[in-house]
């Protein structure tokens, strides 16, 4: 085909069986991990929770379920950085849908 053909790259190794994926949705209790929203089959993503992370990043504990609309973010952005990112936003516009922040004690994993 000459010079110019592409060969397509695998983007992901990233596998999981039916009963892994099942026991992700129950963990989170069919909700986005990051907004709360109900998953539907029409709106869950699995996506890398560190897409940057060198050390195994396809193994199963750095995934979780998300909605469709934050799924390119997540592919990008550490999940830190990205609620970093809606509490500068809602500290920049929120008083312009009625919302405002109050910080509270951050919570232990012990609980």
């Amino acid at each position: 085909m000459g010079k110019f053909k592409e060969e397509r790259k695998k983007t992901s190794n990233f596998s999981c069986s039916s009963e892994e994926f099942e026991d992700m949705r129950r963990n989170q209790n069919n909700r986005c991990a990051l907004t709360g929203h109900e998953l539907t089959p029409l709106n869950l993503e699995v996506e890398r929770k560190d897409p940057y992370r060198s050390k195994n990043p396809e193994a199963l504990s750095n995934h979780y379920m998300v909605i469709r609309k934050l799924s390119f973010l997540t592919r990008h952005v550490e999940e830190n950085e990205i609620i970093n990112l809606a509490v500068d936003i809602i500290k920049f516009r929120g008083k312009e849908i009625g919302y405002t922040l109050k910080k509270v004690e951050k919570q232990s994993n012990n609980e």
